[in-house]
């Protein structure tokens, strides 16, 4: 899609004030959910936003975050900004704008149900919780068979937004693949064609995104969102959110001190939650990916996404 077809496409979307889901806030950081489950709220323009200074990787340029589910009735995604809706019969909020927590019950039109639970892990750090249930059973999780299901989304980081660097995974768990690219297709069926594979550090316009399998993880999983801290560095991020449980975090940062293991000053976060490491065996392989990131950085050049 051309960059004056995206600004119209954009520029009509905030126009409609049918988009606006509302914000749910933590005080300090406030997060933008939009009409399908998405982050990013086109009235407010908040995607998710430190208070204090305004900063917000997901609101420049073409604002974009995504979901996706694929099972062998169909496949279902809520991506307003890029790809538009697809198989989505109705969505339901529960809350709107300035509470802390928002649930999004989401139905398709092949009798799969979603139901999404936003709340705050820490100011800074969101975890949504996804059931997955078919609509004839219980909304706690009635068996809809095997799934894949995926989130992506696009950072655009200062001083360079449009240019950052994209780490990962650090503190892996089982996944079908993982992205460094914020504007793959949200149709889980259809494979990532920029991945992390087991180790990525790579510059360009990038995101990040995580694609898993209900093999794995069943029909209730949770992914987190996180974006830093004042004065709090890429590596620091991941630390914290290993010690809230956010596990294959893949990890985007600014360019300002170069690419990894060099550490920008704003960075964002996309990941899975799993059991709690202890604070030095995360400590521990956060310096061993540090050392991979190098080796890396020396055997090519840097991608250019």
């Amino acid at each position: 899609m051309g960059l004056r077809s995206l600004a119209f496409t954009a520029a009509a979307l905030m126009a409609s004030p049918l988009l606006a889901q509302g914000v749910i806030t933590s005080g300090p950081y406030s997060v933008g959910i939009g009409p399908h489950g998405e982050l990013f709220d086109a009235v407010s323009f908040i995607g998710f936003v430190r208070n204090s200074d305004g900063y917000d990787p997901l609101a420049p340029g073409t604002p974009r975050d995504s979901w996706g589910i694929s099972t062998a009735a169909g496949t279902a995604y809520g991506d307003y900004q890029v790809f538009g809706a697809l198989n989505i019969a109705s969505v339901v909020f529960t809350q709107a704008w300035g509470g802390a927590t928002q649930t999004a019950l989401i139905s398709t039109n092949f009798g799969v149900g979603i139901r999404m639970d936003y709340s705050f892990a820490a100011p800074n750090v969101v975890k949504i919780l996804h059931t997955v249930y078919s609509l004839g059973g219980d909304v706690g999780g009635g068996p809809v068979g095997d799934f894949l299901f995926q989130r992506d989304w696009d950072l655009d980081i200062p001083p360079t937004p449009f240019f950052e660097n994209t780490v990962g995974a650090f503190l892996p768990l089982p996944v079908v693949d993982d992205s460094y690219d914020g504007f793959e297709n949200p149709d889980p069926s259809a494979a990532y064609l920029d991945s992390c594979g087991s180790a990525c550090n790579v510059v360009g316009d990038l995101g990040g995104g995580i694609k898993i399998s209900s093999l794995v993880y069943g029909n209730r999983f949770t992914y987190c969102y996180a974006i830093s801290q004042e004065g709090q560095s890429m590596v620091g991020l991941v630390g914290q959110m290993a010690s809230l449980g956010c596990r294959h975090i893949i990890a985007t940062q600014g360019m300002d001190a170069g690419q990894f293991p060099n550490l920008g000053e704003l960075s964002g976060a996309i990941s899975l939650t799993g059991a709690i490491p202890e604070p030095s065996t995360w400590a521990m392989l956060i310096a061993g990916f540090g050392l991979v990131g190098w080796a890396a950085r020396q055997r090519k050049a840097a991608v250019s996404a």
